[in-house]
């Protein structure tokens, strides 16, 4: 079994279950928090051995949130992951700016998820620390003024949509899985079926993001071999 606390700061109180949930299940301490003030409270008061951070809160930014508590003496070191559905190159960057160890990406694998979460607590293990070099600067240009609203807009709309299809399908994950008892084949059937609808809703949001990274010059061609025997007739 694990051990150590485990601070989940998460906006979506049914990913906040859902994590929390699997995070016991694997023998953590948790603690939980739906807005950074709380956090806060939590990591100067009760001193979590790794936090999981959602990049957008109510009150404070995720970003933010990790450079307060990176300033505290005892956290310059501490595992802090980013929790988050917006897990695109520019995010993953801006985060290991702010000083985050890593990414779990949301919908989270409810098999692998605790598993993570003990991986990044034992990198943290002083005799696994190595020394970090810094993040290269990013390719990513700076948006021209006219789609600073578009952009956004998009940042929003990615999260407020990506949030609850991650958190249905996460939830499905946990019923086809038996956490929550077992199923009869006809429950089972009608849990796989709203499942793969679930993907779709979630194919046709990164498509709709894949799009908008193209017209902003955000997707660069990387060139690749391919094989092409067999495939020419």
């Amino acid at each position: 079994m694990a051990s150590g606390t485990i601070l989940v700061v998460e906006d979506n109180h049914m990913n906040l279950e859902i994590a929390t949930d699997l995070l016991r299940e694997a023998g953590f301490t948790t603690l939980a928090a739906e807005n950074a003030e709380t956090a806060l409270s939590h990591v100067r008061e009760s001193k979590p051995d790794l936090i999981l951070l959602d990049l957008n809160l109510p009150d404070k930014d995720g970003y933010e949130t990790c450079d307060i508590i990176r300033s505290l003496p005892e956290y310059q070191g501490a595992p802090i992951v980013a929790f988050t559905a917006m897990a695109m190159a520019e995010e993953q960057e801006r985060a290991a700016r702010h000083g985050c160890s890593g990414i779990i990406s949301k919908p989270i694998d409810v098999d692998e998820f605790a598993n993570m979460v003990a991986g990044y607590l034992k990198e943290a293990l002083p005799e696994n620390v190595k020394p970090q070099p810094k993040p290269a600067p990013s390719a990513v240009q700076p948006a021209p003024v006219h789609s600073k609203a578009k952009e956004h807009f998009m940042s929003i709309l990615a999260h407020d949509l990506r949030t609850p299809v991650f958190s249905e399908y996460a939830a499905l994950q946990m019923l086809v899985s038996g956490r929550a008892g077992e199923l009869n084949p006809q429950q089972m059937k009608l849990v796989c079926d709203i499942m793969e609808a679930n993907r779709y809703q979630h194919r046709l949001l990164e498509n709709l993001l894949h799009i908008y990274r193209v017209e902003e010059g955000r997707v660069h061609p990387s060139l690749q071999k391919l094989a092409v025997n067999g495939l020419v007739l």
